[in-house]
């Protein structure tokens, strides 16, 4: 069973990387599938890294340092990538990287409600 499952979810080599200009038409098309519109988008300011397989984005997180706490801005999974929840934890995972880097222990996560939980 377990072989089984490897071929059907191949490992892809993965990278988180920082955002680059020519990302944006991805980052759009992956935000505009979630139903979020351009005027809502801030991760060309700021700071924004990707999850990126051999040649696709497979997503992306973008922080706001702004504030008394760092604040997640956008963290996205590309939803053909979703197939399995380790594309999820490796993207938490560099953006809790990313937190303690900058100096932080807790940052600011806003989910789609009123509501705001710190990690």
């Amino acid at each position: 069973m377990e072989s089984r499952r490897l071929k059907e979810f191949p490992v892809m080599a993965t990278s988180v990387r920082p955002y680059r200009p020519e990302d944006a038409p991805a980052l759009l098309a992956m935000l505009k599938a979630e139903g979020i519109r351009r005027e809502e988008t801030t991760f060309a300011s700021g700071a924004s890294f990707l999850l990126s397989g051999e040649d696709e984005i497979l997503g992306f997180f973008s922080l706001d340092f702004s504030g008394l706490y760092p604040r997640l801005k956008h963290f996205c999974i590309a939803r053909d990538h979703r197939f399995a929840q380790s594309n999820a934890w490796k993207l938490i995972g560099a953006a809790r990287e990313t937190v303690r880097m900058a100096g932080y222990g807790e940052m600011i996560v806003h989910g789609r409600g009123n509501h705001m939980v710190r990690f």
